[in-house]
């Protein structure tokens, strides 16, 4: 499992939007673009319970931060509880959203498939990943 702590910003954009040059945003830092295919399944209750409660539980497959994640409200962004890719839910996941659930079982609500045009600025000394922009098609 790990933590990371999440900032997001959404516009929308017409089909004529050309994305500016991004190699000014951090001096020296690097610009990587790729286009992945993502597969995310969205899990609740049949009554919406962890929605009510502004957390999203989603399965993604198809780009390096696949796998299970629960995203929570924070004051800052969203807080991101990932876990490994596996078939069935990680039993302490599960464990974690009894309250919240009420129990519940937790089921498929929906499942979406998205083209993902990314490009990915890294600071130029530690070569972490700053910002990442994408423009998804789903």
């Amino acid at each position: 499992m790990t933590e990371v702590l999440e900032r997001e910003r959404k516009w929308e954009v017409d089909d004529d939007f050309v994305l500016p040059s991004l190699d000014d945003i951090v001096p020296g830092g690097e610009v990587e673009h790729s286009t992945i295919e993502l597969t995310s399944a969205y899990f609740d209750t049949a009554d919406r319970d962890l929605s009510a409660h502004g957390l999203l539980l989603r399965r993604r497959e198809g780009d390096d931060d696949a796998g299970w994640q629960l995203k929570m409200p924070d004051s800052n962004g969203r807080i991101e509880i990932r876990y490994p890719l596996a078939d069935t839910m990680p039993s302490d996941l599960s464990a974690l959203l009894t309250g919240v659930s009420l129990g519940k079982q937790l089921v498929n609500v929906a499942t979406i498939h998205t083209t993902r045009e990314r490009s990915r600025i890294t600071d130029p000394t530690s070569h972490q990943l700053v910002a990442e922009i994408a423009d998804d098609h789903v």
